[in-house]
């Protein structure tokens, strides 16, 4: 009987550690979220122009161009080159405020941070073969445009990991080249910077195999 109740004792002692646990990961998760919301927050939002001072700012910027031709043609070798001491994108990807990236030539796997504690439920996903969208009811609308390039949406699929993270695996329709980004107008990386594992190489056409 006493051994019995030693025993409830240490699995209530051990299921209050795990509670303490799992409510520190929640708390730590809600603070990366909440952080994260604030910086996005406090990026430069755009700000609307009249025609005047549009026109204004076209001949400022035309006039501050012009003493950087000559500079520019000097330099165009040296823009066509690969700096060879800048590393390769990591997983051949990149990283937005909103998600990060990686690919191999085949497929892209995106990653969406999102509110902890969402549901697969509140979680509203479009992959087209052209175009995406992507929104939570906490968050909103995350994503909404087009992808760099065409996908195979069949082929495709998303999953939501540890109810903070939306995983998009994407099946590119051309398997044979790099994408600079993920969606048309974010930030994109440098392919010529990427370095393809060897074993892969064999796998690609010459015309390919050169672009790599």
């Amino acid at each position: 009987m006493q051994r019995k109740e030693v025993d409830a004792e240490k699995n209530k002692r051990a299921d209050e550690e795990r509670k303490a646990r799992a409510e520190a990961q929640r708390k730590a998760d809600m603070e990366a979220y909440e952080a994260r919301k604030r910086q996005q927050e406090e990026e430069p939002k755009i700000v609307e122009i009249t025609e005047e001072e549009e026109e204004e700012k076209k001949r400022t910027d035309e006039e501050m161009k012009e003493p950087e031709v000559e500079a520019e043609k000097e330099n165009t070798d040296d823009d066509n080159t690969v700096d060879e001491d800048v590393p390769p994108p990591p997983g051949n990807g990149g990283s937005t405020d909103k998600y990060t990236w990686t690919q191999t030539l085949s497929a892209v796997e995106v990653y969406i941070p999102v509110k902890p504690g969402t549901r697969a439920r509140n979680v509203k996903i479009n992959l087209g073969a052209d175009k995406v969208k992507v929104a939570t009811d906490a968050d909103g609308e995350i994503l909404n445009g087009e992808w760099n390039a065409r996908i195979k949406p069949d082929d495709s699929m998303w999953t939501l990991e540890d109810n903070k993270t939306i995983h998009l695996s994407l099946d590119k329709f051309d398997g044979m080249r790099w994408w600079p980004c993920v969606v048309k107008g974010d930030a994109e990386i440098d392919t010529k910077k990427i370095v393809p594992e060897n074993s892969k190489l064999s796998d690609l056409d010459g015309e390919t195999r050169s672009t790599v």
